[in-house]
């Protein structure tokens, strides 16, 4: 068996052949960062290739996307998302079978109404480097992002399971962080107005304390009193 290696291809390749309405966005999360998405029922994109296996990835967002991928002219295999919120990168939409090292066709349809089918990069075994090499090859990588070219020594059975298992690993959304409790932010607002009411009642009674010594003694002089210092009565 000859010696393969697994190379990544982005959405954007010339080598993927879009029919039907499709529109691009980017996000951080996405390979390279850009992704093909589509809302109508029998949008496709073909794509042709020399190799042993092939991999379709994703973004899964919260809506029941689905699709048909045909390989070679055969029965379709059917793929429906498991919505998903936040949005779940790196899905894996599709695993071929292993396959003879020779040209093979893979149509991907899309099947769903109003929801939103992504396509953001294939992944595939190949005998031999495709000559259309990815941009990025020279450009830093995130590091959600998969490797461009990754030498295999051959595509064995446990290799190809051992692939599924990373695909499978990396299609799962980071968890994000929880929100605060809504008691908790009514328990620290109700205190801080408490002690607010504590500071001004305390203000308000130094203040009023004041005032009736200070007309207090304004009287005592008025009638001829003279008000001596704590102590002093000598």
């Amino acid at each position: 068996m000859p010696n393969l290696t697994l190379v990544t291809i982005d959405d954007s390749d010339s080598r993927l052949i879009y029919r039907g309405n499709w529109f691009t966005n980017r996000s951080s999360g996405e390979y390279m960062p850009t992704v093909h998405g589509t809302q109508d029922v029998g949008a496709s994109v073909k794509f042709s290739f020399n190799g042993t296996r092939v991999q379709v990835f994703g973004t899964a967002d919260d809506s029941h996307a689905s699709a048909n991928f045909t390989l070679d002219g055969g029965a379709p295999t059917q793929y429906q998302q498991i919505p998903s919120s936040p949005s779940a990168y790196h899905t894996v939409l599709y695993n071929s079978p292993l396959l003879d090292d020779s040209e093979h066709t893979l149509v991907i349809t899309s099947t769903a109404k109003n929801a939103t089918l992504w396509l953001d990069y294939l992944r595939l075994a190949a005998s031999t480097i495709p000559s259309t090499i990815p941009s990025s090859i020279s450009a830093g990588l995130s590091p959600n992002s998969p490797q461009d070219y990754q030498p295999l020594s051959s595509l064995s059975p446990a290799q190809a399971k051992n692939l599924d298992a990373r695909a499978s690993t990396a299609s799962e959304p980071t968890s994000p962080s929880q929100p605060m409790e809504p008691a908790l932010i009514a328990l620290i607002v109700l205190g801080s107005v408490l002690s607010l009411m504590v500071i001004a009642a305390g203000i308000i009674l130094w203040c009023r304390c004041g005032g009736r010594q200070l007309r207090k003694s304004r009287t005592l002089k008025e009638r001829g009193f003279d008000l001596l210092p704590a102590g002093d009565y000598t």
